[in-house]
């Protein structure tokens, strides 16, 4: 997810605005961002025809559900690069002539076939991540 210069702009200019009511012209970062990210909510519920929440607490609300959704979706990725036999390791061994790549290398050499597709193993590649 990025933003335009002309966004981030707007976004202070409108922060400015609002406080400037206030006695305040004090923009911090999380200001800019929660103005951001809500406005990019506004815009995903519109495409979507979705109702939309317009209070500031539904905005930080939404903001705090994408956290969440990040951190689950890392967790889950960080899960499927894990070992399959022991759960310690990352895998790294590739399996032939099957191709999956699920044990890592202390695992590996005591599998005879690939625990995924039970295909006997005829070899193993170190694989590295780029």
């Amino acid at each position: 997810m990025g933003f335009t210069s002309h966004q981030v702009v707007d976004a202070v200019r409108g922060i400015q605005r609002l406080n400037s009511g206030e006695g305040g012209t004090n923009v911090s970062a999380t200001d800019i961002m929660n103005v951001l990210l809500r406005e990019d909510h506004l815009q995903t519920t519109d495409i979507l025809n979705l109702p939309e929440t317009s209070t500031a607490e539904g905005s930080v609300g939404a903001s705090f559900d994408d956290t969440d959704l990040i951190l689950e979706e890392n967790r889950q990725l960080q899960e499927q690069r894990q070992c399959k036999v022991c759960r310690e390791f990352d895998s790294t061994v590739a399996f032939l002539p099957c191709g999956h790549i699920v044990c890592c290398t202390d695992c590996a050499p005591a599998m005879r076939k690939c625990p995924v597709c039970k295909t006997y193993v005829k070899g193993t590649v170190k694989t590295f991540l780029a």
